[in-house]
């Protein structure tokens, strides 16, 4: 593949595409343009990798590599990272893209140190300068932001799940204007097998593939008042229920539920966020919420400075007349 420049390297997660190579894929487009980018889909041959991507939506113009194997099936990061390693070498990529997922947490800072690469996790904003990239990513916490510019080729770049991808892509079904090329990957010697494999808690995965997450602070007052919470969360389609971390340290919600630095970095097309105070730490996990709806009754929790749009009401004043009002049309 000639002027490559941006390998973007899908995670699959429950056999579909991981929505944060959504992410991943459009800080590949703003560093260069399309022709110079390829998509990547590990343990895929090509019609697999079609099958995964049609869902997708924005892959139209790119180039697809599907990465065969039967052992990158497994996930097992040593046989992820060998196999990209390979593939980098010989492409030579200046950007390797991938989300920022607990599997890349693994894979990404060693696939750096056998490129000799810089690698830079969490990133969640971008500018293009004069003396080229400079990437933005929160630290301590959320308590700080840093801009970190690199003038060493290639890079591993880990997106935040949200940052980039703000709008859902509408091609499903549009077919793919690029080539797609199949690469048997040639692994080492066997050193992990796999046994057991454990689902993940359905609180955790929920969070991840909804549209609309309700979530609930210490202003709820108490285990007794999460069903208005539940019932909020009904009115929509593709919703889950989620918690600050006083709510789940007191364990009116699993610890799986928790949104936070400590927690779940979320992105959903809405946020509600019931009786929470809004410290800094819960505002970086939900920076990618395309739109915040906070209801509390302190006009001075900092929630409001993220919120889109606020609400001053105690929450057993208004959810129930906005479950009322909803239901009634």
């Amino acid at each position: 593949m000639k002027n490559l420049r941006a390998l973007v390297v899908a995670d699959i997660f429950q056999g579909q595409v991981s929505p944060v190579a959504k992410d991943a894929l459009a800080l590949a487009r703003l560093l260069c343009p399309k022709e110079q980018v390829a998509f990547v889909v590990c343990g895929a041959d090509e019609k697999q990798a079609i099958t995964l991507l049609e869902p997708f939506g924005d892959v139209a113009g790119i180039d697809i590599i599907a990465l065969s194997g039967e052992r990158l099936l497994e996930k097992i990061g040593d046989d992820w990272l060998h196999a990209l390693t390979c593939l980098c070498q010989n492409l030579a990529p200046e950007f390797v893209i991938c989300g920022w997922s607990s599997f890349f947490m693994e894979v990404a800072p060693g696939l750096a140190a056998n490129l000799n690469a810089a690698c830079i996790t969490g990133v969640d904003g971008f500018e293009d300068t004069e003396k080229g990239p400079v990437f933005s990513r929160l630290m301590a916490g959320g308590a700080y932001c840093a801009r970190v510019a690199l003038q060493k080729k290639p890079w591993v770049i880990c997106v935040s799940p949200g940052a980039f991808a703000k709008k859902e892509q509408g091609q499903q079904g549009k077919g793919f204007l690029g080539r797609v090329q199949q690469i048997e990957a040639a692994l080492p010697p066997n050193r992990v097998r796999v046994m057991e494999r454990l689902a993940p808690d359905t609180a955790e995965s929920a969070l991840d593939t909804a549209r609309v997450i309700v979530a609930a602070g210490r202003g709820v007052g108490g285990p007794e008042n999460m069903e208005v919470i539940f019932a909020t969360a009904a009115l929509f389609g593709r919703s889950a229920v989620a918690g600050s971390r006083p709510v789940c340290d007191a364990g009116w919600l699993p610890v799986a539920a928790q949104v936070g630095v400590t927690g779940r970095t979320v992105s959903p097309a809405l946020y509600l966020a019931c009786g929470i105070s809004g410290a800094f730490q819960h505002l970086a996990a939900i920076s990618g919420a395309r739109c915040v709806v906070a209801v509390n009754c302190d006009g001075r929790a900092p929630i409001f400075s993220r919120a889109d749009f606020g609400i001053v009401e105690r929450l057993e004043n208004f959810l129930p007349a906005f479950i009322e009002c909803c239901q009634n049309k």
